[in-house]
């Protein structure tokens, strides 16, 4: 039995699994290819999902599809490995770069090569200017510039001399960097245009959600102004309400002006299909992503042989509706937890009761903590809370031979208990690669 297994877009593009689309997000992917391959401009196009829905997967599948097509150059861009950077057109320019590199680069003739170093020459130039703007414009550090200056007449001299200084240079420095983006455009519009090469840049942008505040910022402005070129799409793959809390507390604005703001850099906003829709009980999506981690864990299906439909509506869209994260949480720590045991121990209402109980864990662990793990349920019609009124009702269906009753909307698992014991053995955590 495994703990770990390989994230979701590896397993989904093995030969096992190849064309396998648990989610139902094929037709949507293939409707965005071909708006991208059908039209004539640069765009910047949001996808917005929730955390743990799978963006990641997504865009990996879509790359992989995409990579088969040939009219369009995919590039995936993780934000989050980049964010060590202070220069977010640098690290974007140099993704770009290597990907053209791996094609340009591969094309010998004497036309390829000056592309690509008329490519590299602008992308150094618009770096450089940048840093000047960002760094004072070659000023020597004012403190250091100061010593051995006695008189108050002299500093006040130095001082407006720099800040002059410093106002002419700023002002030499944005006029350049004008003038090296469009050379930096028309470079890579040139590739783009080249023989042999497919005409659009399509760029993922992955994990800005998960940036500093101020690096997420970053990409998008840049995006938007360095890389207006036709022919390069921008895929911004973002959980739309956390960038826009990113947005609220980098400019101490609104959240209706956070939405305003994220306008002026996103032409087109579309979002990730539904979960809940993939998972509703005509799709086998549920059921097939849940066999494919019994298969990856190489776990035995009759371990929920208990209640396998009972457990599978458990943690679907009518009751816990955990997303593919969440699964993926419940069943490596369903197999920590088994694992911990002899495999005598395993099966039936036992192993069945791991599984319904680190769902309740990784759905609401302060619920867990506070009421499921004593094992002693009271029914709440008035309840708000939704995990108590699910709880209630799906224990009750399940383990009705194993119950005692103690008044008509009470009862007790006494076996519950202890099957948490093993449970609370170990802490849920989460690892991205």
């Amino acid at each position: 039995m495994k703990i770990i297994i390989p994230p979701i877009y590896e397993r989904s593009s093995s030969s096992r699994e190849d064309g396998a689309d648990f989610f139902k997000r094929q037709t949507f992917s293939d409707n965005l290819t071909r708006l991208f391959t059908n039209a004539d401009e640069g765009l910047v196009v949001s996808i917005d999902a929730a955390w743990g829905d799978g963006k990641t997967a997504f865009v990996r599948k879509w790359i992989e599809g995409i990579k088969d097509g040939g009219e369009l150059l995919p590039i995936y861009y993780d934000a989050y490995k980049n964010d060590f950077t202070s220069d977010a057109f640098l690290s974007i320019a140099v993704a770009i770069q290597k990907k053209l590199e791996e094609t340009v680069g591969r094309k010998r003739g004497k036309r390829s090569k000056e592309l690509m170093e008329g490519l590299k020459s602008s992308t150094l130039k618009v770096a450089k200017e940048s840093l000047k703007l960002a760094s004072g414009v070659a000023v020597s550090n004012l403190s250091g510039g100061m010593l051995g200056v006695k008189t108050g007449d002299m500093i006040g001299d130095f001082i407006n001399d720099t800040l002059s200084y410093r106002a002419k240079d700023r002002l030499d420095a944005h006029l350049q960097i004008e003038e090296n983006i469009e050379f930096y455009k028309k470079s890579l519009s040139d590739i783009l245009n080249g023989p042999g090469l497919a005409k659009k840049i399509v760029f993922f942008v992955d994990e800005l959600d998960r940036c500093r505040p101020n690096f997420s910022m970053e990409v998008i402005e840049k995006v938007k102004h360095l890389f207006s070129v036709r022919g390069v799409i921008f895929v911004l793959v973002i959980n739309k309400s956390q960038i826009l809390n990113t947005i609220s507390h980098t400019y101490g604005v609104s959240e209706k002006d956070s939405e305003i703001y994220l306008q002026k850099f996103v032409h087109i906003e579309t979002s990730l299909p539904s979960l809940r829709r993939s998972f509703d009980k005509s799709s086998s999506g549920l059921v097939g992503f849940l066999d494919q981690l019994f298969i990856e864990h190489e776990m035995k299906e009759d371990l929920i042989e208990y209640d396998r439909d009972g457990f599978f509506e458990f943690i679907g869209p009518l009751m816990l509706n955990l997303n593919p994260r969440s699964i993926e949480r419940l069943f490596s720590m369903a197999a920590t937890v088994l694992l911990t045991m002899s495999e005598e121990g395993r099966g039936g209402v036992i192993s069945h009761m791991i599984f319904v109980s680190v769902a309740v864990r990784v759905y609401d662990n302060r619920y867990y903590q506070e009421k499921y793990r004593s094992g002693y349920f009271v029914s709440s019609h008035g309840s708000d809370i939704e995990i108590h009124k699910h709880c209630y009702k799906y224990l009750e269906n399940a383990y009705g031979d194993i119950i005692s009753k103690h008044a008509s909307n009470a009862y007790k698992i006494d076996i519950l208990k202890s099957v948490c014991e093993y449970i609370d053995m170990f802490s849920i955590s989460i690892v991205d690669d």
